[in-house]
């Protein structure tokens, strides 16, 4: 239960993001676009949701531009990016991650979001969830959405056995 939780104070529902850089117009309307859906029901500020839009827009790929314009972002703000097929691959959620530790504490969002579950929780899973597992949990969801947990059981298993005890 308690990493179900983690995943959904950190990922948010598991906006995938992947846009391109081709052309500087382009770019800035999905800039724009996508800081309008982290802002949504966010409560990050409108220069972290900048931020990370631009980091996403860093990480390339024509998928997005494949797949929905602006626009069409911008006009359901509340939907995930990955409804419309948008997809990373391993090495784009990792540079993702990277990204977006320069734009906000991924962990302390993380820490904050759980301080709800009730006392000790959070300083529970900080002791335990360790650099390298919490970046591989955190690359799987960019990548695999919801899904990451069927898509990475052994990944699933071992993030579950190790925050697992850390029950309120």
């Amino acid at each position: 239960m308690v990493a179900l939780a983690i995943l959904l104070v950190v990922v948010g529902g598991g906006a995938v993001l992947l846009l391109t850089q081709d052309d500087d117009d382009d770019r800035e309307a999905y800039v724009d676009a996508v800081t309008l859906i982290l802002q949504h029901d966010s409560e990050l500020s409108a220069a972290e949701a900048r931020c990370i839009a631009d980091v996403a827009v860093d990480v390339g790929g024509d998928s997005l531009r494949d797949a929905v314009t602006p626009e069409e972002i911008s006009e359901a703000p509340s939907r995930d990016l990955g409804d419309h097929g948008v997809r990373l691959d391993d090495q784009q959620g990792n540079e993702f991650f990277d990204g977006v530790g320069g734009c906000i504490d991924l962990r302390q969002l993380l820490l904050d979001g759980l301080a709800e579950l009730g006392p000790g929780v959070s300083d529970c899973v900080d002791a335990a969830l360790n650099d390298d597992l919490f970046r591989r949990v955190m690359v799987a969801s960019f990548v695999d959405g919801d899904n990451w947990q069927e898509s990475n059981p052994e990944l699933a298993g071992e993030f579950e056995t190790t925050v697992g005890h850390c029950e309120p």
